[in-house]
């Protein structure tokens, strides 16, 4: 596995994927396999970006003016710490990133990637609140290319998914 900074990008080569991180937004912006490109080339689709909103349900027709208002519906997320090191078959990458809604910091998001030989990638992310706060959710977004457009759904199936509709 070899790993090479340069111009502001992290390029690791593993015998199976090219993967690219730019070391200045701290965002995975391409993983090749086979020299086939399976992220979405658009410079503005989100790849691993964290993400706090869901689209609000009648049960939460009160809390939705307090999220609007601290701004989670339009969060911005911002760079505060990229670095990374190389450990036996792994190279560890570490991302510090400020969360801001309504021109407020809200959240940091701690994101830990772990690139193995095999090309294979373990992502764990964890926020941390700025205040106390009723977050609607926790998660990080990814784009994929267009030319995946038959995609298979494991959910609960068609129907809503609520907790209480497996019991």
């Amino acid at each position: 596995m070899i790993c090479v900074e340069e111009n502001g990008k992290l390029k690791i080569n593993t015998p199976s994927a090219n993967i690219v991180f730019n070391t200045k937004t701290g965002k995975l912006v391409s993983y090749k396999v086979n020299d086939k490109e399976l992220l979405s080339k658009d410079g503005e689709a989100k790849i691993l970006t964290p993400n706090v909103y869901r689209a609000p349900i009648d049960n939460y027709m009160y809390l939705r003016n307090k999220w609007e208002k601290a701004g989670f519906d339009n969060i911005e997320v911002t760079l505060e710490s990229f670095s990374y090191e190389k450990s036996g078959n792994c190279i560890k990458i570490s991302t510090e990133e400020k969360m801001t809604g309504a021109g407020k910091p809200r959240f940091f998001a701690y994101i830990d990637y772990s690139v193995y030989s095999g090309g294979e990638i373990d992502v764990t992310a964890c926020l941390c609140k700025c205040k106390a706060y009723d977050v609607p959710k926790f998660g990080l977004d990814i784009e994929m290319p267009n030319d995946y457009s038959n995609v298979v759904y494991y959910g609960m199936g068609a129907e809503e998914s609520y907790s209480d509709m497996s019991e």
